[in-house]
């Protein structure tokens, strides 16, 4: 008689917990609320706020992730996991809005990506060392610390002058006096040479009209010649100005000077402007010749 009772109270038990309010829901039953009483999941409907409390769903990582105050974070309505914040730090709160995407508010990294190549997001650029040399109105030129002397490169222009020769004058006992050869040159006195036929270039891509008034009006035919006179080993004087001077009426030399400190004096839009209307002067009173007239 025991037996058979205590089998019935076995099935009365496991009967009761078959019907009772704990509902399994795709083969997971529902927690447990602090109060002992098992909450229903509501089929059809929205989740009660103890239905989304029992339910654990993997973050992207693979790992459950718990929101601030160990909330479960979940998924939303849209089916997509939110992204995680930079830092890798879910979502404040756990909040997720109903397209499944973190609320706003929130940074998104990818909104603000960090700056490349520099504080403004540029790439430093890369500096010209001989670009004060482009520029006709600089007397005194400079060049980053270690800048070379390049090899030679002849002015080229289109407008009726030209730069020949290249002449150094050093300024120092037995420096060459002068010397044609660039390659005898010292190396900052070649890069002063260098920086002066860029120069060249640079006023007579767009010559004043004086100097086309020159070429019009006298025997000189619109030739030059690149002059340096260098004083960067100098133990007595150092440079003072670059100038133009009319070796003979066919040839005008073109004069640059290296200082001491490597830095150059180059002629300038004004020199070549004062040197035309000189020369032009002279050739009105000799009979086209301009010998001797200079600009500084």
């Amino acid at each position: 008689m025991f037996k058979i009772l205590s089998v019935v109270g076995v099935v009365a038990i496991f009967s009761g917990c078959a019907g009772g309010d704990s509902t399994i829901l795709g083969g997971s039953s529902t927690g447990s609320n602090p109060g002992g009483k098992t909450d229903t999941v509501n089929e059809g409907g929205p989740m009660t706020s103890g239905e989304m409390g029992g339910i654990q769903t993997p973050d992207p990582g693979g790992e459950l992730g718990s929101g601030a105050g160990g909330e479960i974070d979940m998924i939303g309505a849209g089916g997509d996991a939110d992204e995680p914040l930079a830092g890798g730090d879910e979502g404040a709160g756990g909040a997720i809005s109903a397209g499944g995407m973190a609320d706003d508010g929130l940074e998104d990294p990818e909104m603000d990506p960090e700056p490349q190549g520099g504080m403004d997001g540029e790439p430093d650029p890369m500096l010209d060392p001989f670009a004060q040399a482009l520029d006709v109105n600089l007397h005194r030129v400079e060049f980053p610390e270690g800048t070379p002397a390049p090899i030679y490169r002849r002015a080229s222009v289109n407008t009726g002058f030209s730069l020949g020769g290249t002449e150094f004058w050093q300024q120092w006992p037995n420096g060459h006096m002068p010397t044609y050869s660039y390659s005898e040159g010292t190396e900052v006195g070649k890069r002063c040479m260098y920086a002066s036929a860029r120069r060249f270039e640079a006023i007579m891509s767009d010559p004043p009209a004086e100097l086309l008034t020159l070429l019009e009006e006298s025997e000189w035919r619109g030739s030059f010649f690149n002059w340096n006179d260098d004083f960067s080993q100098s133990e007595f004087s150092d440079g003072r100005s670059a100038r133009l001077w009319a070796w003979r009426t066919h040839l005008i030399k073109w004069i640059s000077q290296t200082n001491l400190d490597g830095s150059c004096f180059l002629p300038t839009y004004e020199m070549v402007v004062r040197a035309a209307e000189s020369c032009l002067s002279r050739a009105q009173r000799s009979a086209g010749e301009i010998q001797g007239c200079r600009g500084q």
